[in-house]
């Protein structure tokens, strides 16, 4: 479990280093007017995807499962309070798609949890983003669409035997590591 946290903790630093040095330069801001909003939207999915990329290629691979455990949902949540489900579902595409094509048995179970969690959190975005962009309630929507990507895993993979024991072993260290990291961003 250890190994997890460390891996994700460091990949988890140096997505929170690029977010912020993007958020401190305001990069994206010119594009952020009604003229442009589909601009923004397809530069925050890209963007969510990337990093969700960056996690996939840093994620710690289970042995004998080929499961991969890392930060990739971070892009798709960050990109679907940016630029709405849209951004959220390209994003979610974008990484999901990168995961799927690295195999193993949760491949399938990860791109339908990236594009629902893109999705879901572009929604939230759009209904509450006042309260939703607080760290605390950050830490819990992070929380809710990790324990969701889980829940995912445990419906699709089969046999449900593996399923559950790989959400046994990652559980704590996947959902704690990415709801902490969307929290700070």
């Amino acid at each position: 479990m250890s190994i997890f946290f460390s891996k994700m903790i460091g990949t988890l630093a140096v997505i929170i280093l690029v977010a912020g040095y993007i958020g401190a330069n305001d990069l994206l801001s010119k594009f952020y007017s009604a003229e442009q909003r589909w601009k923004y939207i397809i530069i925050s999915g890209i963007l969510g995807g990337i990093f969700g990329i960056y996690g996939n290629i840093s994620g710690v691979s289970m042995p004998g499962s080929g499961a991969v455990i890392s930060v990739r949902d971070i892009g798709p949540m960050l990109s679907g309070f940016m630029g709405g489900p849209l951004g959220g579902l390209l994003s979610g595409l974008i990484c999901g798609y990168h995961r799927y094509t690295m195999g193993g048995i949760t491949a399938v179970a990860c791109i339908i949890a990236t594009c629902t969690i893109g999705v879901l959190c572009g929604f939230i975005t759009l209904k509450f983003y006042e309260k939703a962009i607080q760290p605390r309630n950050a830490f819990i929507i992070g929380v809710l669409m990790e324990c969701l990507h889980l829940a995912i895993v445990l419906i699709v993979v089969k046999p449900f035997d593996t399923a559950l024991d790989i959400v046994r072993q990652i559980a704590f260290p996947f959902v704690i590591t990415n709801a902490v990291g969307f929290a700070f961003l």
